[in-house]
């Protein structure tokens, strides 16, 4: 094996180590942020993150003096473990997150499910759309999807729901 394709191999090594920590420290995101596993509109943020880490890591990682072919893949591992924990990865991550797409994306899941949902299905989209656009949070918001969301939304951001509903049957 020439020494470029030794290089090649090292450099895919390396991304392939720093993907996975980047996949947990995503998964982290999501799970500490309640978004649903099947929003995906920043699922992009992990090739992105790694990337850009996989460049800065990998020419230092390439400097260092004592680095010997037979143990590379353990290096590799090594480096990675010490260079970059999870909560240094969750930063990058949460910088590269789009939230507003996220955010939109969520009002979008909360207004199908009311607008499939009777009771509340009678009121007008536009009535809805303006109530979730209310909440604060992501995180908040992402509760609200969720099945059982629905009637602590409209609770909190849209107790006269009824009468709207009502105005709309006439």
């Amino acid at each position: 094996m020439s020494e470029n394709q030794a290089l090649g191999n090292v450099f895919t090594f390396f991304h392939d180590v720093i993907y996975e920590k980047v996949s947990e420290a995503y998964d982290r995101f999501i799970d500490e942020n309640s978004i649903p596993q099947k929003s995906e509109s920043n699922r992009k943020v992990v090739n992105q993150v790694t990337d850009e880490q996989t460049e800065l890591g990998y020419q230092d990682f390439m400097q260092q003096k004592d680095l010997s072919q037979e143990d590379m893949n353990d290096q590799v591992r090594d480096y990675v473990n010490e260079n970059y924990d999870d909560d240094f990865l969750i930063v990058k991550v949460t910088e590269k997150v789009d939230y507003e797409a996220l955010r939109e994306e969520l009002i979008e899941d909360l207004l199908l499910n009311l607008m499939n949902r009777e009771p509340y299905n009678v009121v007008p989209r536009e009535y809805w759309n303006n109530q979730a656009r209310r909440v604060p949070s992501v995180k908040e918001l992402s509760e609200y999807t969720k099945t059982d969301g629905l009637e602590p939304f409209v609770e909190k951001y849209a107790p006269e729901w009824e009468e709207i509903a009502k105005e709309n049957e006439d």
